[in-house]
């Protein structure tokens, strides 16, 4: 299911964490797999009758070059919005709409896709996955229309009451210039300014089997 042409940029591990229903041992709760192209799945054996898979990648906010600022984080809203070669954005939708649970964030090191399903859609999901991981389309319509997604999120955020409280005044009063400061979702000018190159570039760096 997972093959990728990109080129290995750190020595860290993309995962695949699945939970699936199997009787067990307690020994033989938890096992690792690391396939041949070096993408690694964690199994973790439940007596749930349901599926739960996040795809975690070790490409975040502190990831990015300066200029880059929220590029991680719109990244990510077009890998679950944005279509895949294999899929368009129509296509996306419909087959992740057919799980239980879908959602995705990103934190300052790490990009998290985590959906839930029962055992009939594990190999819709691993295609998916694999798809939005290593051959992400980047729809020019999409692109457009999560502009103003990640725009109102950034909106909504500096106009929390805590927000210059906490981003601008008490966390870099603790530790100025410490990574817990960065603001994960970005600068207004540089999210408008992203397309599909930019976009290209920063996934380049660190989307990889091994990452």
């Amino acid at each position: 299911w997972f093959k990728s042409n990109s080129k290995v940029v750190t020595n860290s591990k993309i995962y695949i964490l699945v939970a699936v229903r199997q009787n067990m041992d307690k020994k033989d709760y938890f096992d690792i797999h690391i396939l041949s192209n070096r993408l690694t799945i964690a199994l973790q054996r439940t007596k749930s009758e349901n599926i739960f898979g996040n795809l975690r990648i070790n490409h975040g906010a502190l990831h990015e070059f300066p200029g880059e600022e929220g590029t991680a984080h719109f990244l990510e809203h077009m890998l679950v919005e944005g279509g895949t070669e294999k899929y368009t954005p129509e296509e996306q939708a419909r087959i992740k709409g057919s799980f239980g649970y879908e959602n995705a964030f990103t934190s300052r090191s790490i990009t998290h896709i985590p959906w839930g399903m029962v055992s009939s859609g594990l190999d819709d999901y691993l295609d998916m996955a694999s798809q939005m991981a290593f051959f992400p389309r980047f729809d020019e319509k999409v692109l457009g229309q999560q502009k103003n997604v990640v725009l109102s999120e950034i909106s909504r955020r500096k106009g929390a009451p805590d927000f210059y409280d906490n981003v601008r005044w008490f966390s870099p009063a603790l530790a100025r210039n410490r990574a817990h400061t960065y603001f994960v979702l970005g600068d207004e000018e540089v999210v408008r300014g992203l397309d599909q190159q930019k976009l290209r570039e920063f996934h380049s760096r660190g989307y990889s089997p091994n990452n």
